[in-house]
């Protein structure tokens, strides 16, 4: 899927492209999936003449909105994460309008 993204980003002669990844999307091993994230950015960021914008939320808010159920019945919210464990979060909205603000001259050509 990447190879195609950026092959219609590269035919379409599209100047300016923000490519939703993930935390860790930087790295270029030892984050299991994400590492296809990485290859990703950099293949979309090797775009002659595209400036990418590539933006890394951690987990998104309404991942949870599937434990709605279970709170409503058994007024219990319960998951796979460790509840002590600090992780950012951010609804999807708010990733789009975060892109939408941000000016030309953030996006890089890296």
């Amino acid at each position: 899927m990447s190879d195609a993204i950026t092959t219609a980003v590269r035919n379409s002669g599209l100047a300016y492209a923000v490519a939703l990844s993930s935390i860790g999307g930087h790295a270029p091993a030892g984050t299991g999936p994400i590492a296809g994230l990485h290859r990703f950015e950099q293949k979309l960021s090797a775009v002659e003449r595209a400036h990418v914008l590539s933006l890394r939320p951690a987990y998104f808010m309404e991942n949870h909105l599937s434990a709605i159920g279970m709170i409503q019945m058994m007024g219990i919210y319960g998951g796979a994460v460790n509840p002590t464990m600090k992780i950012p979060m951010i609804a999807t909205r708010d990733i789009a309008a975060y892109a939408a603000e941000q000016p030309m001259n953030y996006f890089k050509n890296l």
